[in-house]
């Protein structure tokens, strides 16, 4: 297809209104006579067929939390208990014309004396894909909803409950109708639509919105181990706190598949974006990548490009034993205005769920086995490493994540290490917040988690963590540690019970403290 062509239909996509062509094509997806249909029979499909394609799983948990510092404070420090109650519910879909799983936990905090802190929070992550018509038109919807630091150097806590100055509400949505197809009967093409938004409950941080078009078309040549792709793609990105900024990309590319194991790729293209600043500009790019699977458990797959704003890779790599896993990530690349959080964050169930791919392939199946192992070992399925914090601008963002998972007869052990190095790319955007002040904002964060089964239903664990926050002054720098010691016990096929005990010392310039926590939990699973 002419470059001339493709650019032109791009322009008149944004013309139009990318957010608003995007509603339009998956509002005509969604309520096209097959999917309309389906969904009306989905349910006793579902119930007669012989594989379990749908599950619903609710669930409630209720902790109390007894406190000896609920201001995270060094000077006034004043005891508390508080109470959480979390009801939650966990739907996974792996069958039929709708696909995914969403999951939905509000929590309610009630303080027995500062009953001024009462309050009600939301975690939300749902990634659903709908096949509006068969084998050709789907939509693709992602929503989120979190809590998240608001600044990388303001206080941090290992407990939502406490400190919630420098944390607010986030939450995130994107809608993505595509149409995908062969063309001339022997490429693959695709057309995608996505427009998504970020909103948070705090003025000191700016929303955002991301709007993409994107045409791909992808072929073989008369050589079988010989491919080729182009495609063409408009970024829009939007804060409120600053401007809009536009990037257009054309992309061709050629494959060479060395071994049915190993792959090559050579890529160039030409860009043109007013990302770094104010002001327009634009010039080719080039790179290269590989895709290595020598076995089922082993695959390496990376990328290097030189882009305007110099060069981005992403690298990762992942090995399974039956007893072990080891993943290793690394990237350097622009952040959108869909995710204007820094980085990503690295979870035990994550590391899990790929250690037991080769136990059980069905990723519902999987995951209560997951739950299941991670409930037997005292590990909790949400410890994450990797601290973040909101951007109100577009940031350059380079990464590193390493995990491992060590599974023994009764023991396990969990080890989770992340660097990250952010700055501010869009120069012309005024902007507030860590990068704007800052030159850069560097974070390194590890979690070590030991768990050790007592008995067939009880296990005893110890987690030991550190955060650091480094600017480029003496006032911009924060360390958080935290050690804790928890056992937990099943009471039932679908309950459970835990008590913990924690201790965490924060180390800032303007606000240090160290706080220490006894925790009861009960948890049930309907």
């Amino acid at each position: 297809m002419p470059t001339r062509f493709v650019f032109s239909t791009c322009q008149l996509v944004s013309r139009i209104g990318l957010t608003n062509a995007t509603f339009m094509l998956a509002v005509t997806l969604a309520l096209s006579p097959s999917g309309a249909v389906h969904a009306q029979n989905t349910s006793a499909s579902q119930e007669a067929g012989g594989g379990r394609k749908f599950a619903l799983t609710p669930r409630l948990s209720a902790s109390v939390v007894a406190t000896d510092n609920i201001n995270l404070s060094k000077i006034d420090k004043e005891s508390d208990v508080y109470l959480q109650l979390s009801p939650g519910l966990r739907l996974q879909s792996n069958g039929g014309r709708i696909r995914g799983n969403l999951d939905y936990s509000p929590s309610a905090y009630l303080y027995g004396k500062a009953s001024e802190k009462n309050r009600v929070s939301h975690a939300l992550n749902a990634a659903l894909t709908a096949e509006a018509v068969e084998n050709s038109a789907f939509v693709d919807l992602t929503a989120t909803a979190s809590r998240q630091s608001i600044s990388a150097f303001g206080t941090q806590t290992p407990d939502a409950a406490l400190g919630t100055g420098n944390q607010t509400q986030v939450f995130s949505y994107a809608i993505s109708p595509y149409i995908k197809g062969k063309l001339l009967g022997s490429a693959d093409y695709e057309f995608r639509l996505r427009a998504g938004e970020s909103r948070t409950e705090s003025s000191a941080v700016s929303d955002s919105k991301s709007e993409l078009a994107l045409l791909r078309v992808d072929g073989v040549t008369g050589l079988s181990t010989l491919g080729w792709g182009t495609s063409l793609q408009r970024q829009v990105d939007d804060f409120s706190a600053g401007r809009r900024t536009t990037s257009d990309r054309f992309r061709g590319t050629l494959t060479y598949a060395v071994s049915p194991q190993l792959g090559l790729s050579l890529f160039g293209g030409y860009e043109s974006s007013n990302q770094v600043g104010a002001t327009r500009i634009d010039g080719s790019t080039h790179g290269f990548g590989v895709n290595w699977r020598p076995t089922d458990r082993t695959k390496l797959t990376g990328e290097r490009e030189q882009r305007l704003f110099g060069n981005t890779y992403s690298l990762s790599f992942e090995h399974r034993m039956p007893r072990a896993v080891f993943r290793y990530g690394a990237g350097r690349d622009v952040s959108s205005g869909l995710n204007n959080s820094t980085g990503t964050v690295v979870s035990a169930y994550d590391l899990y769920f790929a250690q037991f791919a080769s136990i059980e392939p069905d990723p519902v199946r999987r995951q209560a086995l997951v739950n299941s192992f991670l409930l037997a070992n005292g590990i909790s399925a949400n410890s994450t490493v990797g601290g973040g914090f909101l951007t109100s601008a577009l940031t350059l963002q380079r990464r590193q994540d390493l995990s491992v998972g060590l599974l023994g007869v009764r023991s396990t052990l969990t080890f989770l290490l992340t660097r990250s190095d952010s700055r501010r790319l869009d120069g012309g955007n005024p902007g507030f917040g860590d990068v704007s002040a800052l030159a850069g904002v560097e974070q390194r964060a590890f979690s070590v988690n030991l768990g050790h089964r007592l008995t067939p239903i009880s296990t005893a664990s110890l987690l030991l963590s550190e955060q650091r926050s480094i600017g480029n002054n003496s006032l911009a720098s924060t360390k958080l540690r935290v050690v804790s010691l928890s056992w937990s016990s099943k009471l039932g096929p679908q309950s459970s019970v835990s008590l913990s005990a924690r201790h965490s010392i924060f180390d800032s310039p303007t606000a240090p403290y160290d706080e220490s926590a006894i925790t009861g939990l009960f948890s049930l699973q309907f």
